[in-house]
């Protein structure tokens, strides 16, 4: 949501078209979605709206991926992203080919019907480019060639691309084998939301002698729902869930209650009112489960072994470059984090504003999280299987069964009947034994050993590591460390404690945090998130100031370090800063006052932004911390200043002011020498970080 925040209001428009909190808050475990309750796990107690106070200024956010995308498209079309290229969005295509473009100044060899151009020239200094040959998959004759400098291959959990350059996907394969049924119950969310023993929630666990399932329950608003139900290949096919199956499955899984309810609503019999059983729902001439789609997937653990190819030229992200169990919703978050690395590195290259070895840093920061994203996804799978491991249904002797059947010296119809019977079994004697295993569910669940809903260390806390190709620096040399920021394995979930609190930190790798602030110019209240992107593609430094006559850093250098900041608010390092931006390095500066200098000149230099208007475009901005957050924070892990690239995560910080060399007189204290330090520590970590001066982008501009 906060990379969302950054794309025009995209963050507004998901957080309206999100179902209440109070539709999706819980996690069900229940003998059928209407009938007995086993338990449920409420993941925001005490909470009436999803924020996490402090943490975040978006909320958590429910909505599934065919909602959210047409947002996504309707934002680009907004912004006129569609229309960057004569042929605007290309639907319905898929990759067959992808060539080097030869080094020469005629246009490549047209490949198919027709050809476009995607990027300007050959900006990032790497060489043409590639030419993409792409077919029509509606079943059009012919192909199209694009020319394009760089090509990012977000073409999902089986990509053709990676395929076609030949990446391994290293991890485990096949962790289970799944149907999953997309359908609409209007009547079932209704009853769900508002019918007799009223129990919304996101998941159900539903476990009986009919099924066993997990049902996501998308839109209470609209009935939208997706089930998951386990199936064994090879004995058991796609082909045998047919829709009337599959309708009979969610019968089973709705249960009798609602059942019962839809006929007693249609004057039809049923069996709990005395009369005759009734036909399943899905026969009748008002189904009650229009089934949308049936499709197998396969549930893998996975990351490919490079993220790139073609000389760096072809970058994979999302699905195309990890694929996870879906417990915890990495997929989609660890894929958008991707993109967001990407894109503004991409964008600098091509624009002329950094080095291209900048793009080689992208595998090196995005890799370890996916790594680590998949096996906490396995972790909390294996979390999500223990209520039914209590119940006596263990995916592994399930498994087995399947292995044994298809070993059975027995005709194929046979070997299917014996695994259905044996799972049928299976969940006969779970069913049996629930009246003698509700204690121990319920110590599960109250202990907080299920599976999660909230991330806050992981999705926020993750750390971008320096000196392991990423595109950060270690603090400078001289800083010192006030508070040990979390380890990087603990901050992206492979260690450090189930559960572990989020701790923010300013530590370079890590996310800024998120402190609310003032503008001074006009009082509006911003995050501190808000004020990295000030209108361009560039850097971001943000420095601390006291108020006039406040407290100087405390320093025993003698060299006029102690004297910096002058007692009235100046603080070398932004000075410094401006005189790089001045001098077209992509840097834009945020003064960061106490609520002691409203009303003074505290920053030093501009006061609310060089553009004027709002005070927040501009390349200089003053924010006033009127509640004292940045102080505290200041206190714990944050530093006198710290340099923020476009995505939002800290790039280099220094936690004290340099040793001033010998260009300050008295008139001054030593304070030149000290900028001047400021200005060299600044210009060489921008300089290692690939940056490049007079760039088209480096007053700010340059989108």
């Amino acid at each position: 949501m906060e990379v969302l925040r950054h794309l025009g209001g995209v963050s507004a428009a998901v957080s309206a078209a999100s179902p209440p909190l109070d539709h999706w808050r819980s996690f069900v475990y229940c003998q059928s979605m209407t009938g007995h309750v086993l338990g449920e796990v409420d993941h925001f107690p005490g909470q009436a709206q999803p924020y996490l106070e402090g943490v975040s200024p978006e909320p958590v956010t429910h909505l599934s991926q065919n909602r959210l995308l047409p947002l996504l498209l309707e934002r680009a079309n907004q912004a006129g992203y569609s229309k960057a290229v004569p042929s605007g969005v290309l639907w319905n295509r898929k990759a067959v080919a992808i060539q080097p473009i030869e080094a020469s100044p005629a246009a490549p060899a047209t490949l198919g019907s027709s050809s476009s151009s995607i990027g300007g020239g050959s900006g990032g200094g790497r060489g043409p480019g590639l030419v993409l040959t792409v077919k029509n998959t509606e079943g059009h004759v012919g192909v199209e060639s694009i020319r394009a400098e760089f090509v990012v291959a977000a073409d999902g959990a089986n990509s053709g691309i990676r395929r076609m350059h030949e990446i391994p996907m290293e991890g485990a394969a096949a962790m289970q084998q799944l149907i999953n049924v997309h359908f609409r119950s209007p009547r079932l969310a209704q009853q769900l939301l508002a019918g007799p023993g009223r129990r919304p929630g996101m998941l159900y666990f539903v476990f009986n002698r009919e099924v066993v399932s997990v049902i996501v329950a998308h839109d209470f608003r609209t009935g939208e729902f997706v089930a998951q139900i386990p199936f064994f290949p090879p004995l058991q096919k796609p082909k045998d869930f047919t829709k009337e199956v599959c309708a009979a499955q969610l019968s089973a899984a709705a249960g009798p209650g609602f059942d019962a309810a839809a006929a007693a609503e249609a004057g039809a019999p049923n069996a709990s009112a005395g009369g005759g059983p009734t036909e399943p729902s899905w026969l009748t001439s008002d189904p009650q489960f229009e089934i949308l789609e049936v499709r197998p997937w396969t549930m893998s653990a996975q990351v490919a072994r490079s993220f790139a190819a073609s000389g760096g030229r072809v970058l994979l992200a999302g699905d195309a470059a990890h694929r996870f169990p879906p417990a915890g919703g990495f997929g989609m978050n660890t894929g958008i984090q991707d993109a967001h690395n990407l894109a503004w590195k991409l964008a600098a290259v091509i624009k002329g504003l950094a080095a291209p070895s900048l793009l080689e840093s992208y595998q090196a920061e995005r890799r370890p999280v996916a790594l680590a994203n998949t096996a906490l996804s396995v972790a909390n799978w294996r979390e999500a299987t223990r209520v039914p491991e209590a119940l006596g249904l263990h995916p592994a002797a399930a498994a087995a069964l399947s292995s044994a059947s298809v070993a059975a010296p027995l005709p194929a119809f046979l070997q299917k009947q014996l695994l259905e019977t044996g799972l049928a079994a299976g969940r006969s004697l779970a069913a049996a034994a629930l009246p003698l295993r509700r204690r121990a569910i319920r110590q599960i669940l109250e202990s907080g050993e299920s599976l999660r809903l909230q991330f806050p260390r992981e999705d926020l806390g993750f750390r971008y590591t320096p000196g392991s190709g990423a595109a950060v620096l270690e603090e400078d040399a001289e800083a010192e460390v006030s508070a040990s920021p979390p380890s990087a394995a603990a901050a992206a979930g492979a260690g450090g404690g189930r559960g572990a609190a989020f701790v923010p930190s300013s530590a370079p790798g890590y996310r800024l945090p998120h402190v609310w602030l003032e503008l001074a110019r006009t009082g509006e209240r911003v995050s501190t998130l808000d004020l990295i992107e000030l209108g361009g593609l560039h850097m971001t430094l943000f420095s601390s100031h006291e108020p006039a006559n406040g407290t100087s850093s405390s320093s025993s250098s003698g060299d006029g370090a102690d004297d910096a900041d002058g007692g009235d608010g100046r603080n070398p390092w932004a000075e410094a800063a401006e005189q790089l931006r001045a001098e077209g390095w992509p840097l834009a500066v945020v003064k960061i006052v106490t609520s002691d200098a409203r009303g003074g000149t505290g920053g030093g230099g501009s006061s609310d932004g060089s553009s004027g208007g709002s005070g927040r475009g501009g390349g200089v901005v003053r924010a006033v911390d009127s509640g004292g957050a940045w102080r505290r924070l200041q206190n714990n892990a944050c530093s006198p200043v710290v340099l923020v690239r476009p995505d939002g995560h800290v790039a280099w910080r220094a936690l004290r002011l340099p040793q001033g060399g010998g260009g300050g007189g008295r008139e001054d204290g030593g304070r030149a020498a000290v900028r001047q330090a400021c200005r060299e520590r600044l210009e060489g970590a921008l300089q290692s970080l690939g940056w490049l001066q007079g760039g088209s982008g480096g007053t700010g501009g340059g989108g």
